[in-house]
This record gives structure tokens, sequence and C-alpha cells, in this order.
């Protein structure tokens, strides 16, 4: 069976155009109206992506994370310095007590 034109694939990667942000009534949270390479509207929760200073009229990359079982589509934006895969060093200023003895801490994305 071949795969209909312009659907996204979970797991897969696109361009999407910021398109405007707007404010939903229902959450009173403000959101970004993306228009993804099917030419469709898509909105993102702005408030997870504040320090990632996204702007109208920005192409981004995101990842479809999910497509729930009505069809709603989740999208994770690539981070604006940082890229999946790599390996970065940052200087630790605080440490958890529960990792006091020699655990090691691993963030992963993905």
């Amino acid at each position: 069976m071949q795969k209909e034109p312009n659907i996204l694939t979970e797991g897969e990667s696109y361009l999407f155009l910021i398109h405007n942000k707007v404010i939903l009534p229902a959450e009173d949270q403000e959101a970004f109206i993306l228009i993804g390479p099917n030419n469709k509207k898509h909105l993102m929760n702005a408030s997870y992506y504040t320090l990632y200073h996204f702007s109208i009229g920005q192409t981004i990359k995101c990842t479809v994370d999910k497509i729930n079982c009505s069809g709603q589509i989740f999208l994770e934006p690539e981070h604006p310095y940082y890229q999946s895969g790599e390996v970065y060093n940052f200087l630790v200023l605080a440490w958890p007590p529960a990792l006091m003895h020699g655990a090691m801490l691993c963030i992963q994305h993905g």
C-alpha cells in the first residue's frame, strides 16, 4: 500500500513556518501556528519554548513526536543550540544528594 502524499510520519523531521502566535482561550496559553510541509496548520505550545526565541516568519525543524488516536500531532522543535547525538560538557553547579554515591547522571533526548 502506497503512502498518501504530504502525510506527516511519527519520528520524522520536517520544516515548519511559524505563521502566527495566538492565545488559546480554553487553556489561556500562547501557541504558535505552524504551517507544515503539507500546508496544513499545526499548533505548538509557545510557553515551552520561550528560551528558544522563536519569531513569526521563522522556519524551524520539528520532529513529529507523536500522533495520537484522534489524529492530534505533537511536534518537538530542534533545539536552537544543541543537536541530538552530540556530546557537550557542562559545568555542574549543584549535585542532587541522591547522586552523591557514585551514580552517573545521563541526560538524553529521545
